[in-house]
């Protein structure tokens, strides 16, 4: 948004990621979460949530988006899914996740977004979009995607260890250095009630 001229106020409730975050014309981090938003009434043309949204709470974080949007103004929400079909990394991934961690479920991918974003009257008019994109990863960095993935992580305890060790083991038998990591991004736009 910054590279397109955009003047955002990106809001972060985590203090060392905003502290990480880079320095970018045009972009004042804040603190705040998305149901106390440190935004006045009315003061924003646009507001966009990643996959991050999943953490809030609707009932309350919904009338907070909307509090802070102009009139008629839309709030979008967006996140990338990964193609499970597109690439056997990816699948021989998720048979390592299950083996370690049977029946792990990602939970917020599956849910009816639409339905969401418009379930406290607050939003209409829903608008979805997606787009088919690959994301090529060092061998490290697709193993700090993995890392990093707090349901995961939280959901395999302890067996955490195991399962990346071995996500590392099968990229190393398969002589993989770069993984091609095919998204599908979906966008839930919704206008201001």
């Amino acid at each position: 948004m910054a590279q397109r001229g955009l003047i955002a106020m990106a809001v972060e409730p985590n203090a060392e990621m905003r502290r990480h975050a880079m320095p970018l014309p045009g972009v004042t981090w804040v603190d705040g979460t998305f149901e106390s938003l440190p935004l006045a009434d009315g003061s924003q043309a646009w507001a966009i949530a990643a996959q991050a949204l999943h953490w809030a709470d609707p009932p309350r974080a919904l009338p907070e988006v909307r509090r802070v949007l102009r009139p008629g103004a839309r709030f979008t929400a967006f996140w990338n899914d990964r193609d499970m079909a597109g690439s056997a990394i990816l699948r021989e991934t998720m048979r390592i996740i299950h083996d370690v961690v049977p029946g792990f479920d990602e939970a917020y991918r599956a849910k009816d977004w639409s339905t969401i974003l418009q379930s406290t009257s607050d939003f209409a008019d829903v608008h979805v979009m997606t787009h088919r994109h690959v994301i090529p990863m060092s061998r490290e960095r697709y193993l700090t995607l993995w890392r990093s993935h707090n349901r995961l992580s939280a959901a395999a305890g302890p067996r955490f260890a195991e399962l990346t060790k071995r996500l590392g083991e099968m990229l190393a038998e398969r002589g993989v250095a770069t993984v091609e990591v095919p998204y599908i991004c979906r966008a839930w736009s919704v206008r201001r009630a």
